[in-house]
């Protein structure tokens, strides 16, 4: 009798399921300021808001960290185009955390991303009050950048700033004001009881952050003019930070003050050469000062 003995092989394919894909972020959309004005006398800093989206393409979460790395390691600072001076400025998080400027810093506005998703990450670009520096366009080219847990780039993102700084021009007449002001100072200077040689002073203060032109305007052209006779006048000079003014017409006079809050102060100095048999009452003038950035 033959035994037949059959063998039954089985073969067990495993069918596994697709692995999820990693996660796989970008920085689809950046929101950022440009050509936005600056104030340099501003008493407050000035903030633009900085929007960041941040997408994930992938079906696996994402866990990461942004950071924005400027042209210069330190303080981040936009470049005048023209000057090349410096224009501090900081970038902020949530709750205003300053983020540093370099990416060995460990340091990273966090962001989680589920699967398919996208979130838009709100920052501010910070500029400090009292800058004084020249006018023009201030250019700085940030890097977003997105890195993983472990530090690796996962994506990368070129984000120009540009801000522009107008010229300014502020007058401030010491002893008769009490802040700076743009365009016009008017202030009446008393010379007390008049006699001959008879003499008084101002200190005009200008602060700009280009060179200045000052304009003085006489309304009686240098003279003291009687308040209830008008034709009952005294003649004055007046000099100032040296210069002897011509006030029968407008005198003007350039000046290129320091770049900083305080300015710089110049003297104007009111004499009564000669006062001569005249009517008692007084007399008076009125000086208008105004000031350009040129």
């Amino acid at each position: 009798m033959k035994v037949l003995l059959a063998a039954v092989m089985v073969v067990a394919l495993l069918v596994g399921t697709p692995s999820a894909q990693a996660c796989d972020p970008q920085i689809s959309r950046v929101a950022a300021p440009r050509n936005d004005a600056y104030e340099p006398f501003s008493p407050d800093a000035t903030i633009y808001p900085l929007e960041v989206t941040i997408s994930n393409r992938a079906d696996q979460a994402c866990d990461l960290k942004v950071l924005a790395i400027g042209g210069s390691s330190g303080n981040r600072k936009m470049t005048g185009s023209a000057s090349g001076a410096p224009l501090v400025y900081e970038i902020l998080g949530a709750h205003g955390v300053r983020l540093p400027n370099e990416q060995d810093s460990g340091f990273g506005v966090p962001v989680a991303l589920g699967p398919n998703a996208e979130t838009i990450l709100r920052l501010q670009v910070r500029i400090p009050a009292g800058q004084v520096v020249p006018s023009g366009h201030y250019d700085e080219n940030i890097q977003l950048r997105l890195v993983g847990q472990t530090g690796g780039v996962r994506a990368d993102r070129r984000l120009p700033l540009s801000v522009q700084v107008q010229s300014r021009a502020q007058v401030n007449l010491a002893g008769t004001a009490s802040v700076f002001n743009a365009g016009v100072r008017s202030a009446v200077l008393s010379l007390g009881e008049l006699t001959d040689g008879s003499t008084n002073q101002i200190f005009i203060q200008l602060r700009a952050n280009e060179p200045v032109r000052v304009r003085l305007d006489s309304r009686n052209r240098g003279m003291l003019a009687h308040v209830g006779m008008k034709s009952e006048v005294i003649p004055y000079t007046l000099v100032v930070d040296g210069t002897p003014a011509n006030l029968a017409g407008p005198f003007f006079l350039t000046r290129s003050p320091r770049r900083t809050l305080e300015g710089a102060s110049y003297r104007a100095v009111a004499t009564v050469p000669k006062v001569g048999n005249k009517f008692a009452g007084e007399y008076r003038d009125l000086i208008v000062i105004s000031v350009d950035a040129i």
